[in-house]
């Protein structure tokens, strides 16, 4: 029992502690999970051959008890993600783009869900091309 007004580090710490560190009811929690993937035609569809990207950046972000909370997660090496253990309640998904990356998928950048009581959403993909701008030829002059 809390005596004093926790902070949002706190009430972040306690919500990521895991099932070690609060008590969950059992079946009670989903998930939201996707993919990273190179989409190296900038098409803004993974095709076959367009790999996972791995090491980058996925944020969720929801509200509790009016609190704009964010929690962070990086993908795995085949480009996957999870957000895992998540009480009902509306999520904003996001990446946190990088130099040289375009995001392609999905229009407009982010997912709004609407997780039920133990919903698992599955396929909550990013699609990011690589765009290598090469500037060649001679300055005026020159």
């Amino acid at each position: 029992m809390f005596n004093r007004v926790i902070t949002k580090d706190e009430i972040v710490s306690i919500f990521n502690a895991g099932s070690a560190g609060k008590c969950k009811p059992t079946g009670l929690l989903g998930s939201i999970c996707g993919m990273k993937f190179n989409d190296a035609n900038g098409n803004g569809t993974q095709d076959t051959g367009e790999l996972g990207l791995s090491d980058w950046e996925i944020s969720l972000t929801y509200l509790l008890s009016g609190v704009s909370m964010t929690i962070t997660t990086t993908t795995g090496a085949d480009g996957s993600y999870c957000f895992n253990d998540l009480a009902a309640g509306t999520y904003t998904i996001k990446e946190t783009s990088k130099d040289n990356w375009v995001q392609k998928y999905p229009v407009p950048g982010t997912y709004s869900i609407t997780l039920t009581t133990g919903q698992k959403v599955i396929g909550k993909n990013f699609g990011n091309y690589l765009c290598n701008l090469t500037i060649t030829g001679t300055t005026p002059g020159s």
